[in-house]
């Protein structure tokens, strides 16, 4: 189960803000969010998990008991294990990464952000962090949400990921550029 599985797009969409309504309606659009961020961490980290989930083989009522188990021992917000059970009985198992990626973009979208992804060798200090989202926000004019992920292969640096452009600060990708430059020089 990935969040760019085959499930369609425009149905992810769809559940998505379905949920992301009643949510607003409710006045717990910060709740369901960080239920959907637990949730999307949980079904990663757990793979036994997703094969129960997405398994073919596995009946609807079997699905809608593991999510009720996990959303009970979770705590999530009743809005969001209902609409769990919702997606199973609906035979939408497969496709509950990719809504709950719908939902984050849609969320961050009406807060005024965007989501970027701050890839650093080493977890980022504070101070790093801060820095690195204040140049975003006064070179693009926007509040940048920053997704943190560590790559022991950049061997120092940072690259950060704004929409579709990919800035490299990275110690790797300078020694090939040097690389590159010598070899054009000799």
């Amino acid at each position: 189960m990935s969040a760019k599985n085959s499930f369609n797009a425009g149905l992810a969409r769809r559940y998505a803000k379905a949920l992301y309504d009643v949510a607003r309606e409710k006045n717990i659009l910060e709740a369901v969010a960080s239920d959907i961020k637990d949730f999307q961490t949980l079904l990663t980290e757990t793979p036994a998990l997703c094969r129960a989930l997405s398994g073919a083989g596995a009946d609807k009522r079997a699905k809608i008991e593991i999510l009720k188990a996990v959303a009970q021992k979770a705590g999530y917000a009743e809005i969001f294990s209902k609409f769990l059970i919702v997606a199973a009985g609906n035979g939408r198992c497969d496709g509950l990464l990719r809504i709950c990626a719908e939902f984050l973009t849609l969320f961050i979208s009406k807060q005024g952000k965007k989501e970027i992804t701050v890839t650093s060798a080493a977890p980022l200090s504070t101070e790093d962090e801060a820095q690195i989202i204040t140049a975003i926000k006064e070179k693009f004019g926007f509040e940048p949400l920053a997704v943190k992920v560590t790559d022991k292969s950049l061997i120092g640096g940072f690259t950060v990921k704004v929409g579709d452009l990919l800035i490299d600060t990275g110690m790797k990708t300078q020694l090939r550029n040097l690389f590159k430059a010598m070899r054009g020089v000799a």
